[in-house]
């Protein structure tokens, strides 16, 4: 068993592929748990049979058995693989063995356990350790496939069938393929299952083939020797299954019904998915190519069979190569035949010279497109050589002269077609065709059937002339007749008798396009049904034409010499124009007239021959007068009976210098306001072609705009209709003097972007066109569109009132950096106007007198859709509110509070002498308890309270008297306390003083004044005090009540002291 060790570890790969491959079979199924120690023969393991070539040492085919087993009673497990040790020797023919666990399992999930298991060559068993129970165990064969060996050692009930050179084949698993079931990840699907055209009792298990088949790698990704999954039809439905894999497409195949089967995939060719089976490495640059298919096993089912194929490879340049196997299911079909026809014809040129290379595509240019021939319907017959039976009608063509029936054999027929498609000649001819298992094509070659024109012309009246060579055009279609393009002409001999053969069946059109010499022309339009031949070869049509003797034409062609405006445009009409015909070129000998139809035109027929004159008397609506005089000939210089006159004429349009004119809405004049500008607005104009009703949006009425155009202001707010002005648009309706006008319609005009500084007008403005010479005409008036401009009203009020404030001083800073000053009108109002795009910004430089100046700075923004929006958001304290209008204006409010007084007061006594050191404190309540401010007088007896807020009571007291006085108190011995209040009024000149709810104002005099200015007022209060003694009181009241009480506080003092000393 160690002598092919060496040999054993280069196929030992092998385990990985074949046993994904096949060793599935018994997953789950090979031993079970003994539940005692007794001889139990319920169990089994895998006996893995492989067969290699004796020269190549490649595993050519394999088969995998379940084998009894024994559990001794210590556990040592026991299976005979060796049927008849006594017959046959292991050791002395060469075979080697090998015990896994796990076999095939990948990523180094197989186990040997060879060197711990004993091979009795005597009794053809082998033990395995008992410690091994219930894993799951293989023991591998190697064998040649040359040897005998199988014949004795396999059970008859597995015996493999041998193949047709006597050597053993893979053919069945016992409980699994074919009398049980595939590998789960193997079962047939997608790619492998096909369609086979034979007979399944052909096919035979041993079956070898010699063919030429491609493989490639398949995987997940791409890469130098692999396509990907989804490259091959119904591949992908094995990638759960495997992450890599091998495609086979088989080609030149002994057995040619297995050529080219599989899903449709790369190089144009069907592929089928298979696996490696053999240990060798492909080491070589490239895939393997398989030179011959073996059939290892056949599971037949009614009219399919699956089936286990396999491969024999080599390298491309003939290197050793792994083997390749593989299932796919196939349903048979029975031999067939089909049937193409292909129409041909033995013509090969053209009515009038070489054309084509050959029938075929003479017969090709023919029956395009031409519903007299139709290949559908043809039937044939076949008949059998070596049977005599018939199968009467049995393929019918198509459409594309294809048909195809089965036959219930193969082998050698003739063929013949028993009934002719339409516009076709019969083949009734028999004609030998072979059925092979390939199935067969029948080719068939079938004639076109011709047609034949055939013209008698005669005079319409009694002539000796020659009704020779006269010329009458043939056309495939009624719409080209007169084209002077004819696809056939017929010319006629001396009796008036003309031909044309071998022309496709057709309903042609037939008309005269040059007439015998004293003949005019016949322009009558005759019409020959060539559609239908019948059961004969071909068709033929006779055409009889009489020829009118000579008289002139004449037609008239009226146009418009502007259809750029008058198209589409029903307003405008070429129907009712009247041409007179004269015979002199003064036009003052009428003839007669002609009057145009809807589309221009207009003829006058049975004149002599002789020169005439053609002008127009009356122009149709919409058009001015043709003047031109057109001189006429019959017969024309070139012979011609008829004359054409071509009349063009210009329709009325509307001359338009200035399309639109712009204005500021306040002013109402063409001047911008503000920083506002009137240039650069864009109108989007919509003409629409026609009459519609006054005052009525063509759009509104579902029609489309015929040419719309934007055009731009300049400085003044106009546009003109003038490429100047035009932004982009349409080309411009042009008049005959070349410049640009409008015919009968209707102008919309909508403001599309506004100038700087402007809102948008979102007016439509409608304009109906409709030019002089027309009915109810009115000339084009330009409307004026006036421009709302985009401004920021200020409003300047007293804080905590409705009182405007005129005189407030503004600055307003622009997106351009630049400043301009505003001061509130007499209502307290700035109206900034014609606000540009950008930022702004608006700050207080002076407030009106006799107010506190507001400090905030406000900044807003003119975005690019004409809208004020604010920048700054206000907040209580900032005194400023901000709204936006509906407009996108805005109004921006600012409050101002009034100014403070200033409180003077003067100290002095009665002598008028000033008193310094006198403290005063100002207080904010009665009790004098919340303290304001406190201020000492100076050397001349003043001092002053700052910040005196308007409406605000305030209290006054001396807090301590100058030196050598008193403090001033009332009668009753309370402090003097002074209560003070200002009003303020700047806008009407009022200013108020509450002295003790006394009021004083400014022609108040005395001790109590309102002094300073309108922008910083003052109060001036004078306090006196009265001298009687060496410590006055230092206010105006008696200081003798206050002596009195200071000897009651001494006496009391004494006596307190007198006590404590006690």
């Amino acid at each position: 068993m160690k002598d092919k060790k060496k040999w054993r570890k280069k196929v030992l790969a092998f385990a990985l592929a074949m046993l994904t491959f096949t060793g599935i079979f018994f997953e789950n199924s090979v031993m079970t748990q003994a539940e005692n120690k007794e001889e139990k023969t319920e169990n089994y393991i895998k006996v893995y049979y492989l067969l290699y070539d004796g020269q190549e040492e490649n595993v050519f085919s394999n088969f995998m058995v379940k084998s009894p087993c024994k559990i001794l009673e210590d556990g040592t497990i026991r299976s005979v693989i060796n049927s008849n040790p006594e017959v046959y020797d292991y050791n002395a023919n060469g075979i080697t063995l090998d015990v896994d666990i796990n076999r095939g399992k990948h990523w180094y999930g197989q186990v040997p356990i060879t060197e711990e298991c004993i091979y009795n060559e005597k009794e053809g068993y082998i033990d395995i350790p008992g410690k091994y129970l219930g894993k799951d165990l293989t023991v591998t064969v190697w064998q040649s496939r040359d040897s005998a060996f199988y014949t004795n050692l396999v059970p008859d009930e597995l015996k493999p069938q041998k193949d047709r050179r006597g050597n053993i084949s893979f053919y069945t698993f016992q409980d699994n393929f074919p009398s049980g079931t595939i590998p789960v990840l193997f079962e047939p699907k997608g790619c492998n299952i096909v369609t086979l055209h034979g007979d399944i009792n052909t096919v035979k298990v041993g079956d070898i083939w010699n063919c030429n088949a491609d493989t490639w790698y398949i995987a997940d990704k791409y890469n130098a020797d692999s396509y990907i999954w989804e490259d091959v039809a119904g591949c992908k439905e094995y990638d759960k299954g495997f992450s890599q894999g091998q495609i086979v497409s088989i080609k030149d195949c002994e057995n040619p019904m297995f050529n080219n089967i599989g899903g449709a995939g790369p190089e144009g060719k069907n592929w089928m998915f298979m696996g490696c089976l053999s240990s060798v490495n492909n080491t070589f640059q490239g895939v393997p190519v398989i030179t011959k298919m073996y059939i290892e096993c056949i599971a037949k089912e009614g009219n399919t069979a699956t089936f286990f194929v396999h491969a024999a490879c080599k390298g491309p340049k003939g290197q050793k190569a792994q083997t390749i196997g593989g299932f796919f299911k196939a349903s048979f079909s029975p031999p067939w035949i089909e049937v193409y026809k292909k129409p041909t014809t033995d013509k090969t040129t053209w009515i009038d010279g070489d054309k084509f290379q050959n029938g075929y595509e003479w017969a090709q240019w023919a029956i395009s497109d031409n519903p007299a021939y139709d290949l559908s319907g043809a039937k044939y017959t076949l008949w059998s050589y070596e049977t005599g039976e018939y199968f009467h009608e049995c393929i019918i063509t198509d459409a594309n002269g294809y048909g195809w029936c089965y036959v219930p054999y193969t082998g050698k027929f003739m063929i013949k077609e028993v009934y002719n498609p339409k516009g076709y000649i019969l083949d009734d001819q028999w004609h030998d065709i072979t059925i092979t298992e390939n199935n067969a094509t029948f080719y068939h070659d079938e004639n076109v059937k011709y047609a034949q024109l055939r013209l008698h012309k005669s005079s319409e009246t009694a002539t000796d002339k020659s009704l020779a060579g006269a010329k009458y055009g043939v056309w495939n279609w009624r719409s080209t007749v007169g084209n002077g393009k004819p696809d056939y002409i017929i010319t006629t001999d001396e009796n008036g008798y003309g031909e044309v053969n071998d022309i496709p069946l057709w309903y042609y059109y037939i008309q005269e396009i040059e007439a015998p010499e004293g003949f005019g022309l016949d322009k009558t339009i005759y019409e020959a049904n060539c559609t239908d031949a019948g059961t004969y070869p071909n068709v033929g049509v006779d055409l009889y034409s009489q020829e009118p003797l000579d008289f002139g034409k004449i037609t008239l062609k009226k146009q418009s010499a502007n259809p750029d405006c008058t198209e589409d445009n029903p307003v405008y009409s070429l129907k009712g124009a009247e041409y007179s015909i004269y015979s002199n070129p003064e036009c003052t000998n009428y003839v007669d007239k002609m009057i145009t139809d809807e589309s221009g035109y207009a003829e006058k027929d049975g004149l002599q021959l002789g020169t005439y004159y053609v002008k127009e008397s009356k122009a149709p609506q919409g058009y001015h007068l043709d003047e031109t005089v057109y001189k006429v000939s019959l017969p024309t210089s070139s012979g011609e009976l008829e004359y054409q006159v071509t009349s063009t004429e210009m329709p009325q349009l509307e001359q338009i210098k200035m399309l639109l004119e712009k204005i500021d809405k306040d002013t109402g004049e063409p001047i911008p306001t503000g920083q506002g500008s009137l240039k650069g607005a864009e109108f989007v104009f919509k003409f629409y072609k026609g009459e519609y009703p006054k005052d009525t949006n063509p759009e509104t009425l579902g029609k489309t705009v015929d040419k719309t155009w934007i055009f731009a202001t300049n400085e003044k707010g106009v546009i003109e209709f003038d490429e100047s002005f035009l932004i982009r648009g349409d080309s411009f309706y042009i008049d005959d003097k070349g410049e640009p006008a409008l015919p009968v319609g209707t102008l919309v005009i909508t403001e599309k972007k506004a100038p700087e500084g402007y809102h948008i007008n979102p007016i439509t403005i409608i304009k109906n066109i409709r030019p002089e010479g027309f009915e109810d005409s009115e000339a084009y008036v330009t409307p004026e569109i006036a421009e709302d401009s985009i401004s920021v009203k200020i409003i300047k009020v007293q804080d905590g009132t409705n009182v405007h404030i005129p005189g407030t001083v503004f600055r307003h800073t622009m997106p351009n950096g630049t400043t301009k000053d505003y001061a509130t009108d007499s209502k307290g109002e700035v109206q900034l106007q014609g606000l540009r795009t950008g930022k702004h910004q608006i700050v207080e430089l002076s407030p009106a007198e006799g107010y506190l100046p507001n400090t905030s700075v406000f900044e807003f923004e003119v975005t690019a859709d004409n809208k004020v929006h604010a920048l700054t958001k206000p907040i209580e304290d900032m005194g400023i509110a901000f709204a936006e209008e509906k407009n996108g204006d805005g109004t921006l409010t600012v409050k101002n509070k009034l100014a403070p007084f200033k409180l003077n007061i003067h100290k002095v006594n009665n002598k008028d002498k000033v008193l310094e050191g006198a403290e005063f404190t100002l207080y904010e309540d009665k009790d004098c308890s919340v303290e304001v401010d406190r201020q000492v007088s100076d050397k001349d007896g003043n001092l002053a309270f700052e910040n005196i807020q308007i409406g605000r009571e305030y209290y006054l007291k001396e807090t301590k008297a100058p030196a050598g006085y008193k403090l001033p108190i009332h009668p009753d011995g309370s402090p003097v306390i002074y209560k003070i209040k200002v009003e303020s009024d700047p806008i009407k000149n009022n200013f108020i003083v509450y002295v003790n709810d006394k009021a004083y104002d400014t022609n108040s005099d005395g001790a109590i004044t309102i002094g300073g200015t309108k922008k910083d007022r003052e109060v001036n209060l004078t306090v006196v005090n009265t001298v009687n003694g060496k410590l006055p009181n230092t206010g105006a009241y008696s200081t003798s009540w206050i002596l009195a009480m200071g000897s009651i506080l001494i006496l009391a003092a004494l006596k307190n002291k007198e006590k404590r000393i006690k």
